[in-house]
C-alpha cells in the first residue's frame, strides 16, 4: 500500500510539474518616456543569442542615453539595444528616421539581423560611427510618408553595422501602361514579416505589391482589372520566401505565391508569407484568397479559393521544402470560410521543435486546422502542432476567449516562442478601430504542451503591463512589455529563467550510446565514440565533433539542448540540460 501511495504521490507531483512552467526573473530593465503614447504600436521584437545576450527593439520619439551613448530620434525612429547576460547595457544603435523593426534573429556567431519598413531617408546607426543611409519610395519626385519600403540590416555582436539592403518597390510597368492606374501612397509596398538563420543562410519572408528588384532578382506583384472592364486597375499582393548572401543581397527565391497568370478580375491576394527552418528543410506557409499559383523551384501548383456571395475562403498552404534540392514533395491545404471584415485569419509565427511544426496566429469563425473548434465572437488566438513529415495535425489549442461585441472587438496575436516542451504565446484583445495600448481590454498568455496540446491560459483585464515581444534560447526567456501611467510610456525588458518545462532523466540513450552526466556542467561523456552535434532550442548548431567519447560544454550557456548522435548503427537525438 505504501508503494501504491508513493507512486500516486509521484504521479501527482509529475502532473504538477507539467501543469505549467515556472518563470523566475533574472533581471529587468526599462526605458521610460522615450515614445509618445500616440505612437505606441504594441510590438517590441526581441531575441536571445546563443551566448545569452538579449536584444530589444522598439520605437522612440525622444532622445535617450543607452550604454553611455546618446540615441537621437528624428520623427518616430527605431532602436536596437543589447543587454548582457547580467542585464548590463552593452550598446545601442538607432535607425534614425521613420522606421519600424518588425523581425529580429541571430546566428551562431552572435550576429544580429533586423528587418522592417521605412519611409523617407533612413540612417542606420553603427557603434563604429560608420552609418549608412537608405532612401524609401518616392512619388512625383517626393518621398511618401507611408512606411512602405522594406529593409534588412546585419550587426555584429559589438553593434557594428556589417550590411544593409533596402527593398524599394515601384509601380508595375504593366499597370502604368494602361493609362488607367492611379496609385496612392502605399499602394505598392514591400513588407517583411519573418527572419530566420539556418542552413548557413539568412532567410526572409515578405508580401509585396508593385515591382521590387535586388541583385537581378525580381519580386513582382499582381494586379486586377476590375470586372474586366479595362477602366479601373489596382495592385494585388503576392508573397515570397527567399535567401540572402553575406551582403544581404537576394541570392535565391525558395518559394513564391501570386495570383494565377499575374492578373485577375477580382481582388485575389496573398495575405501571409511565413516559414520555419530545421534540419535542412524549410517549412513554408502562405495564406491567400482567390486563384493563386504556388511556385517552388520549377514546381508549380494552382489553387482556387472560393469567393461567393460575400463569403471568402482563406486558404492556408503549407509545404515541406528540401533546401539541398529546392524541391517539395509535400504540400497541404487547410482553409476557413467567413464574411468577417477586417479578416484576421493568418499565420503570425512558425517554429519547428523536434518533430512538431508549430503555427500561431488568429482565426475567424472555424479553425482551419480543426473543424470542431470555432472562434468566440470576432476571432481567437490559436496554436497548432503539425507532424513535420506529413503536415498532418497533431493537436490544436485556441484561446476560446470572448473579447466582446463581434466585429467591434478582436484579439491580436503578439508572438510566440518555445521553451523546453512548451510553446509560450502572447496576445491581447482591444477595439478593432485602434491599436493604442491604452485601449487594450485584456492580455492573453498561453502555455501549450507541445507533446499533447494541453493548454494553460491566463487572462488579465485592464493589464498594467502588456507583453509585446517574446523570444527564448534554452531556458532563457526574454519578454518585452509596455506600461502606460499618467500618459507616460515605459518599455520594460526582462530576461527570465524557465524551469519545469520538461522532464529529463539523468541518462539518455541514443544510437546505442549513453550520454552522461545529465544535467551536465563541464564535460559531456558518451559510452561509445560517436559523431556529436549540439543544437539549441532555436534550432542553431552550437557545437559539433567527430568520433569523440567526450565533449567540453562549459562554454555553453545554461539551458536545454538537443544532442544528435551518430554511430555506425544510425542516428538519434537526446535532450540534455546544461547547468
Amino acid at each position: 500500500m505504501k508503494k501504491v501511495l508513493l507512486l500516486a504521490f509521484c504521479a501527482a507531483a509529475m502532473l504538477t510539474v507539467q501543469a505549467q512552467p515556472t518563470v523566475t526573473n533574472s533581471w529587468t530593465k526599462s526605458q521610460t518616456d522615450i515614445l509618445s503614447v500616440a505612437n505606441v504600436n504594441n510590438s517590441n521584437p526581441v531575441a536571445v543569442s546563443a551566448q545569452g545576450d538579449m536584444y530589444a527593439t522598439g520605437l522612440f520619439t525622444e532622445s535617450f542615453t543607452f550604454g553611455g551613448k546618446e540615441m537621437e530620434a528624428i520623427t518616430t525612429s527605431s532602436y536596437l539595444l543589447k543587454y548582457g547576460v547580467d542585464g548590463a547595457e552593452k550598446w545601442g544603435v538607432a535607425l534614425t528616421g521613420a522606421a519600424t523593426i518588425k523581425a529580429i534573429t541571430t546566428d551562431d556567431a552572435g550576429n544580429i539581423y533586423i528587418a522592417g519598413n521605412f519611409a523617407d531617408a533612413l540612417t542606420f546607426g553603427s557603434t563604429d560611427g560608420k552609418t549608412q543611409e537608405k532612401e524609401g519610395i518616392k512619388m512625383d519626385d517626393a518621398f511618401i510618408a507611408d512606411q512602405a519600403a522594406g529593409f534588412v540590416a546585419k550587426y555584429d555582436a559589438n553593434g557594428v553595422l556589417k550590411a544593409v539592403q533596402s527593398f524599394v518597390p515601384k509601380a508595375l510597368p504593366e499597370l502604368e501602361a494602361t493609362g488607367m492606374y492611379y496609385p496612392l501612397a502605399g499602394d505598392f509596398r514591400f513588407d517583411i514579416s519573418t527572419l530566420a538563420y539556418g542552413n548557413g543562410k539568412l532567410y526572409v519572408a515578405a508580401t509585396y505589391t508593385g515591382l521590387t528588384e535586388n541583385n537581378n532578382f525580381s519580386f513582382k506583384g499582381g494586379y486586377y482589372d476590375y470586372y474586366g472592364g479595362g477602366f479601373y486597375y489596382g495592385d494585388l499582393a503576392c508573397g515570397a520566401i527567399y535567401s540572402l548572401n553575406d551582403q544581404l543581397e537576394v541570392n535565391g527565391i525558395v518559394a513564391n505565391m501570386g495570383v494565377t497568370g499575374g492578373q485577375s478580375i477580382d481582388q485575389s491576394a496573398v495575405l501571409v508569407a511565413s516559414f520555419a527552418i530545421a534540419d535542412e528543410k524549410l517549412y513554408s506557409g502562405f495564406v491567400a484568397t482567390g486563384g493563386q499559383t504556388l511556385t517552388i523551384g520549377s514546381q508549380k501548383q494552382d489553387f482556387t479559393f472560393s469567393q461567393d456571395e460575400g463569403l471568402t475562403e482563406y486558404g492556408y498552404l503549407l509545404s515541406i521544402i528540401d533546401l539541398s534540392t529546392g524541391t517539395s514533395s509535400t504540400t497541404e491545404k487547410y482553409a476557413t470560410t467567413h464574411d468577417m471584415l477586417p479578416n484576421s485569419s493568418n499565420i503570425k509565427s512558425m517554429i519547428v521543435k523536434d518533430n512538431v511544426l508549430l503555427l500561431g496566429g488568429t482565426f475567424n469563425k472555424q479553425l482551419p486546422f480543426d473543424e470542431n473548434k470555432s472562434a468566440v465572437s470576432t476571432n481567437d488566438i490559436y496554436v497548432v502542432g503539425l507532424n513535420t513529415s506529413t503536415l498532418a495535425v497533431n493537436w490544436s489549442a485556441t484561446s476560446a476567449f470572448n473579447e466582446g461585441d463581434e466585429k467591434k472587438k478582436n484579439e491580436i496575436f503578439s508572438g510566440m516562442t518555445v521553451v523546453g516542451d512548451y510553446v509560450y504565446a502572447i496576445g491581447y484583445s482591444s477595439d478593432i478601430s485602434t491599436s493604442a495600448v491604452s485601449a487594450v481590454d485584456n492580455s492573453l498568455t498561453l502555455w501549450v504542451d507541445i507533446t499533447n496540446g494541453t493548454k494553460h491560459q491566463t487572462t488579465q483585464a485592464n493589464p498594467a503591463n502588456l507583453a509585446t515581444g517574446v523570444a527564448a534560447s534554452g531556458t532563457k526567456l526574454a519578454i518585452a512589455q509596455t506600461q502606460i501611467a499618467d500618459q507616460k510610456l515605459e518599455n520594460i525588458f526582462s530576461l527570465n529563467e524557465v524551469s519545469n518545462a520538461t522532464g529529463i532523466s539523468s541518462t539518455e540513450q541514443g544510437a546505442g550510446v549513453s550520454v552522461y552526466p545529465n544535467p551536465v556542467v563541464d564535460v559531456l561523456n558518451f559510452t561509445t565514440p560517436c559523431d556529436v552535434v549540439i543544437i539549441n532550442l532555436m534550432g542553431a548548431t552550437v557545437k559539433q565533433a567527430e568520433n569523440v567519447s567526450s565533449l567540453p560544454v562549459s562554454d555553453l550557456i545554461s539551458g536545454q539542448y538537443i544532442i544528435k548522435l551518430t554511430t555506425e548503427d544510425g542516428t538519434s537525438t537526446v535532450k540534455v540540460i546544461k547547468k
